[in-house]
């Protein structure tokens, strides 16, 4: 599912494509400077990040509540075999933020027309946390847009996770401080952490906008995917830590029933961004089932 039409001519596509070699994933360093823009509605001209192989199969990776493209970075070296493209999603990273608004719905919008920007009829999606609602939702909208669907630290509604949220952002501080506890708190995993991720990441998180935080966390306490989770027709993993501390066991029951044909893989000893803490074994799952 490459890109080629994009190019004016037939010949021209050819030659585009038979030259395509594959991309590297940047460094955390030079990550932000990696960074392409397109425009994909009339709201969000949106970030991401691509690497892999331009011949390949076409991969969307979401990220969580507060990060940006960045994340994906930790597990980047293991994914090259693909077209992966790690998108900012709105109001999150260097991507646009509107004035509204910030549901799973807005932000799952975003992603269809950013597929479709891409020059692509479908992409195999893969989110996190919020990113992971992200693609439940677009899946469950636009169930010929999702090839094969990866639900990292999923549920189908977030709102026991992040009632506690909306309490700790009534009391924080705005701007937050990198170094502060709210912070350092809600980055927290039990796993050893790629500090030249998180430590740039911590302070992105601290510039996200107070009223984005707070919008969509008023979101996540109403909004409930499951129901919908029916439309999905694309094969569908999920992937759970025993150690997260937002997703717990009781969500996996109830996303399991909202997705009874789906893969289930549990981490033992690891936490709610397990692709930070072993990317090389979260990684080799994704693939084995992504190559399935």
């Amino acid at each position: 599912m490459m890109r080629c039409a994009l190019i004016a001519t037939a010949w021209l596509s050819v030659s585009a494509c038979s030259e395509a070699q594959t991309i590297d994933p940047p460094s955390q360093t030079d990550w932000v400077a990696s960074k392409q823009y397109i425009q994909i509605n009339s709201d969000v001209r949106m970030a991401y990040v691509e690497w892999g192989d331009p011949e390949g199969e076409p991969v969307l990776l979401i990220h969580g509540y507060s990060d940006n493209s960045r994340v994906w970075g930790t597990i980047a070296p293991y994914l090259k075999d693909r077209h992966y493209f790690a998108i900012d999603m709105r109001g999150h990273g260097d991507t646009s933020i509107p004035e509204c608004c910030f549901y799973l719905s807005d932000f799952a919008e975003d992603a269809s027309d950013f597929i479709h920007a891409q020059g692509f009829d479908s992409m195999d999606v893969v989110g996190h946390s919020l990113g992971s609602g992200t693609a439940g939702v677009l899946a469950s909208m636009h169930p010929e847009e999702v090839s094969k669907l990866v639900l990292v630290s999923s549920a189908p509604f977030f709102g026991n996770g992040v009632s506690w949220l909306n309490d700790a952002l009534a009391e924080a501080q705005f701007p937050l401080d990198p170094e502060g506890t709210f912070i350092q708190t809600w980055a927290y995993n039990p796993g050893n952490m790629d500090e030249t991720m998180l430590g740039p990441l911590r302070y992105e998180e601290a510039a996200m906008p107070e009223r984005v935080w707070k919008s969509i966390a008023r979101g996540l306490e109403i909004v409930n995917w499951g129901p919908a989770a029916a439309r999905i027709t694309a094969p569908a993993l999920i992937l759970w830590g025993d150690q997260d501390e937002l997703i717990l066991e009781a969500d996996q029951v109830a996303l399991r029933a909202a997705l009874p044909d789906a893969k289930f893989i549990r981490y033992d000893g690891l936490g709610h961004s397990m692709y930070w803490e072993d990317p090389a074994r979260v990684a080799s799952d994704l693939l084995r089932f992504l190559d399935e």
